[in-house]
């Protein structure tokens, strides 16, 4: 039985609970929302996150035994309530989320950052943290776990997620870009990282974003000592929903559609989100309208309050997640690389 209401993934497993904003797509956190709602908003901007570690690594091994039993694909989205590279999770934790990853083979496990420039310093500190742990104990300790894992820290874990060997075969490595900026400070990052597959999260959308570059094996990436040169492997889009949201321009849906499919990239359009596009002949200048709110967006995500017909904009609508739907030009895009 799936768990999880997102539409990428199978399963959502949780850690811990707990985050800091970052960029502008943090404005309107679902995760903070539902924080608030149950816990007050403690475990949000404070540094007060909320570990479930046990839970998480039990949730995680009863879907591995499914998994393994069904012998069919189940992905998992590691930590939709927090950031999995966040610096400022005890490192315990991360040695915890990891080990447990290692003991389910059968599970392909989704791992989403906006933090992926932290990547590579959470490794170093999670080795040296290994490397000390392995000298204090004997055998199986509470947080590292098994006896195996705490014998490979020395030799295996900083190589398998370093790169100088092969990278776990069940993990995918993404990080968020919401507009032009995002992308092109994070998918460099991103592509330093060893992974099966990488994946870019387009969502929420607030800009447009030309990633053609990235959809394609690179000779070389600026920084990346360990000359890693695989693209992009999938890449997921949608718009923002909740009483917050912004609205997306359709072309910026459109145009990385595109740009996928001119690279042979697989596509994932999860939602338009609160807002859809009204059809031209909807657009009535001065009349009424009894559904929604509707707006004036730019290509350069300039929102105007109202219409004008004098200016090149396409209006949206505030029509809630549901009615909006998921099709883009009519067409259904829930693409995966393969497993």
């Amino acid at each position: 039985m799936f768990n999880s209401k997102i539409e990428w993934c199978d399963h959502t497993v949780n850690f811990w609970t707990g985050c800091t904003k970052v960029s502008s797509g943090c404005a309107n956190c679902y995760a903070e929302s539902l924080d608030k709602r149950f816990y007050g908003g403690e475990h949000w901007g404070t540094g007060n996150y909320l570990p479930r570690l046990e839970r998480a690594r039990e949730e995680c091994l009863r879907i591995e035994r499914r998994a393994a039993k069904d012998s069919k694909p189940v992905k998992v989205f590691v930590n939709s309530m927090s950031d999995w590279l966040d610096s400022g999770v005890p490192i315990e934790w991360l040695a915890w989320l990891l080990d447990t990853i290692r003991m389910c083979p059968h599970v392909t496990f989704l791992c989403l950052s906006k933090r992926i420039d932290q990547w590579l310093d959470r490794m170093e500190k999670l080795h040296s943290h290994l490397l000390r742990e392995c000298e204090r104990i004997d055998g199986w300790h509470p947080l590292l776990g098994s006896p195996d894992f705490a014998k490979e820290a020395g030799d295996g874990m900083l190589e398998r997620w370093v790169g100088w060997n092969e990278p776990p075969a069940n993990v995918w490595i993404g990080c968020t870009v919401e507009n032009q900026e995002m992308a092109d400070k994070r998918i460099p990052w991103l592509l330093q990282v060893p992974a099966t597959k990488h994946f870019i999260s387009y969502e929420p959308a607030l800009g447009p974003v030309d990633a053609e570059f990235y959809l394609k094996p690179l000779a070389h990436i600026p920084g990346n000592e360990f000359g890693w040169s695989k693209g992009i492997d999938w890449v997921i889009c949608g718009g923002e929903s909740g009483p917050n949201a912004r609205p997306m321009h359709p072309d910026w849906a459109q145009s990385l559609r595109d740009q996928c499919k001119a690279a042979g990239v697989p596509f994932f359009f999860k939602q338009w989100g609160a807002w859809a596009p009204v059809e031209v002949e909807d657009r009535r200048l001065g009349e009424d309208r009894s559904v929604g709110h509707v707006v004036d967006v730019l290509p350069s995500g300039e929102v105007l309050d109202g219409r004008d017909s004098s200016i090149h904009a396409d209006a949206m609508e505030r029509v809630g997640k549901a009615r909006a739907g998921h099709l883009l030009d009519g067409v259904e895009h829930h693409e995966f690389p393969n497993i």
